[in-house]
């Protein structure tokens, strides 16, 4: 049961640090070039997603918030998706 605990709070920590460092800069950007998709217009619901589908895949997302390359490649692709009008 400590393990399970311990593995939940790794990966609530993992999922919104990549929340604060990943997503919102991007959604920020979106916004400041005006970009109208689901992520700007609803952002609340958007970010309460993005949280617990990291929270799942936490372990992938952990290795890109402490390797500059895969963070580089992770932001990026998730920039691109953000950044794609409706």
């Amino acid at each position: 049961m400590d393990w399970l605990i311990v593995y939940i709070v790794f990966a609530l920590t993992t999922s919104i640090c990549a929340w604060i460092f990943y997503y919102i800069p991007a959604v920020h950007e979106a916004k400041t070039k005006n970009i109208d998709n689901s992520f700007t217009r609803s952002p609340f619901i958007s970010s309460v997603v993005y949280i617990v589908i990291s929270t799942f895949i936490a372990p992938t997302i952990f290795i890109a918030l402490f390797s500059q390359k895969q963070s580089k490649l992770f932001y990026n692709a998730l920039r691109e998706e953000i950044l794609k009008q409706d």
